[in-house]
């Protein structure tokens, strides 16, 4: 799986027939419940985002069989085989070791634990993406349903003025930002595609990935379509 210029991409889907399509649910707003000034979620922000994705179910889920890689939500007006969100099976102690490798850069703690529930995210028709560790780049069968590499991001298109403590985990299409940490730090910033000056800020990464989740599915309907084409998928820059 990989972005062709920051754009939309189409995945080949091997089953799944819709004669067992069932018509989407309607959407069951779950309240993100923060305390005062992003205090901690009262659930596992890992299932509050999952209910936020799956109001998406609806449309058809699939599991690769090879990898147990979670689509969710078809999306035909895109592409007669496109999905709405990917879900990536979680890795093992050995994969998260390779994840490491490709990066280049430890793993914190908090992130190796979302790595241990999934091995990175590609949601709302690419408009956001969480890296993960990509084994291969065959085109064919089940290996395109991989998620983006979190290699590339962290060396050789590595932001310039990044320090060495700093971890890029993810990025949006809309523009090419991206999302970094560092690792003495449990905020989650977003930066312009070639500078870590930061646009946005979250106090953790689990904050981040609910708050996302959240903020997209308000920008789509219940078939997957943008309810204004022509909107930013990325969030405001904060105000400071």
């Amino acid at each position: 799986m990989q972005r062709t210029g920051g754009g939309f991409f189409c995945l080949r889907h091997p089953a799944d027939s819709m004669s067992h399509y069932t018509p989407p649910r309607s959407f069951v707003r779950v309240p993100i419940l923060f305390g005062t000034s992003f205090g901690q979620i009262t659930m596992d922000y890992f299932e509050q985002a999952m209910q936020i994705l799956n109001r998406w179910a609806g449309l058809g889920t699939h599991t690769v069989k090879s990898n147990g890689a979670r689509l969710i939500g078809r999306v035909p007006h895109l592409g007669p085989e496109a999905w709405f969100h990917f879900v990536f099976k979680g890795l093992d102690v050995t994969g998260i070791s390779e994840l490491e490798r490709h990066a280049e850069r430890a793993i914190p703690a908090a992130l190796r634990q979302f790595y241990s529930r999934s091995n990175g995210m590609i949601l709302f028709s690419d408009s956001f993406a969480i890296y993960g560790l990509r084994r291969d780049y065959i085109r064919e069968g089940d290996h395109v349903f991989q998620p983006f590499d979190i290699d590339a991001s962290n060396t050789f298109e590595r932001p310039k003025d990044a320090s060495d403590t700093m971890l890029f985990i993810g990025s949006y299409s809309y523009d090419g930002s991206r999302l970094y940490l560092s690792s003495d730090d449990p905020r989650v910033f977003r930066c312009a595609r070639r500078t870590v000056v930061p646009l946005n800020r979250w106090p953790t990464f689990e904050e981040m990935i609910v708050a996302e989740c959240e903020r997209l599915s308000r920008l789509f309907d219940v078939r997957g379509r943008k309810l204004d084409p022509s909107a930013a998928t990325t969030p405001a820059p904060d105000v400071l």
